[in-house]
């Protein structure tokens, strides 16, 4: 609640307050709800508008996003940045989450090798100390995800060409990707994506060709080609 005397009374000016806050976070609807009886994001979002309520330049959030699903780890998210840009609030966050740390903040601070390194998340990016960070992961600056790196059985894997367009072909590559493949147009198994959203996959020395209809089974029969 806003700050107030140490009668704790508040005044019509304090209730205004009050209802602006719960309407900046999406709460104009529950302000009767008990907190004990309110989902994971509806607790996280009435913290957020306590905070709001006492009209402070500075905001300090510890794991704002922490046990939320995604579509109120979006929505959080969204309304800090809101606050910062629209309201003049500074928030700073201790967050866990490398990849909601880089896609979200302006400046980071990051505890690594016991001294702290600072800067925008592209400096960071930049200069390797995600990477270094994080020795079994790689950035991959296209997605900004964090990826595993590949075992040494998968950089044994054979090259796969992959033909097609659009986003069924970005989602077959990255789906290969993940699964340890590198695409290469010269590669001597062919997938062809066709527009009825069916692979079709050539085999090299005229072994044929097999067709899925799913992204799983396309992985599973690349997997059976290739062992």
């Amino acid at each position: 609640q806003p700050f107030t005397s140490w009668t704790g009374k508040l005044t019509a000016k304090d209730i205004t307050v009050i209802e602006n806050a719960l309407h900046t976070v999406g709460l104009s609807a529950c302000q009767q709800n008990q907190m004990a009886k309110s989902s994971d994001g509806e607790k996280q979002k009435t913290l957020i508008a306590k905070a709001l309520a006492q009209e402070t330049p500075v905001i300090f959030l510890d794991e704002p996003t922490s046990h939320l699903d995604i579509h109120n780890k979006s929505f959080i998210l969204n309304l800090l940045k809101s606050l910062c840009e629209l309201h003049g609030k500074t928030v700073i966050c201790a967050i866990h989450d490398p990849e909601v740390a880089i896609s979200s903040a302006d400046k980071i601070w990051m505890t690594c090798d016991n001294t702290i390194k600072e800067g925008a998340p592209e400096d960071l990016i930049l200069s390797g100390t995600i990477n270094n960070l994080f020795p079994h992961t790689t950035f991959n600056i296209f997605s900004y995800k964090l990826e595993q790196k590949a075992t040494e059985d998968k950089k044994e894997k054979k090259h796969i060409c992959l033909n097609g367009s659009g986003d069924i072909y970005m989602v077959t590559k990255k789906a290969l990707e993940r699964k340890g493949y590198i695409v290469d147009s010269c590669a001597p198994i062919a997938i062809d994506i066709s527009s009825e959203n069916t692979w079709n996959i050539s085999l090299p020395n005229n072994g044929g060709k097999k067709t899925a209809h799913s992204v799983y089974a396309m992985l599973n029969m690349i997997d059976t080609f290739t062992k």
